[in-house]
């Protein structure tokens, strides 16, 4: 599965930038309630990359790479809602301009007759991964805090990530001897 192979990389690159580090004079553990802000921020991490990955059979590449690149809005609506971060004015309106750029081109996207690969549910799920983008982001903003490094976070959701994957490719009839 792409998604495991990308959370295998990405946890083996935060592994080895933590072996590099000195360690820490009074390493943190994760507090009882913040466990619970892993779980979301993990599970929110993998429904990114899932309802991205299934949106690609539905969206024409265009269409997903605009979707994609608009991030920023449900970071900083997330951020706004589930954290004490502010942004400057500067922000929202780039965010607000995103949004209307982003929809106006999936809606002459979506019109297009000669484009049949992009579909409302293509859009639908991308519009899912946007969501989870939001929920991990707010909530990685209040996680970050509280780990040793950025190192730890990325190894910490990329590792769960991994072990996610593999259940679903072992579920899905992915794994060694499928086929």
């Amino acid at each position: 599965s792409l998604l495991l192979l990308q959370s295998l990389a990405s946890a083996a690159l935060a592994a080895a930038m933590l072996a590099r580090q000195p360690p820490a004079a009074s390493p943190r553990a994760p507090r009882q309630r913040q466990r619970w802000r892993w779980v979301v921020v993990v599970g929110a991490y993998y429904a990114s990359h899932w309802f991205g990955l299934a949106s690609l059979p539905f969206l024409s590449y265009p269409v997903h790479v605009t979707l994609k690149s608009c991030k920023a809005i449900p970071v900083v609506i997330g951020e706004r809602l589930l954290t004490d971060r502010r942004h400057a004015p500067s922000k929202y309106l780039g965010v607000i301009a995103m949004c209307v750029g982003a929809s106006a081109f999936v809606v002459s996207a979506m019109g297009d007759a000669s484009d049949k690969t992009t579909t409302a549910r293509g859009v639908g799920l991308v519009g899912c991964a946007l969501v989870a983008d939001g929920l991990y982001g707010g909530f990685q903003t209040k996680l970050v805090g509280s780990c040793d490094s950025e190192w730890v976070l990325m190894f910490t959701m990329n590792a769960w990530q991994a072990a996610l994957s593999l259940g679903s490719a072992l579920a899905g009839g992915e794994g060694p001897g499928a086929g």
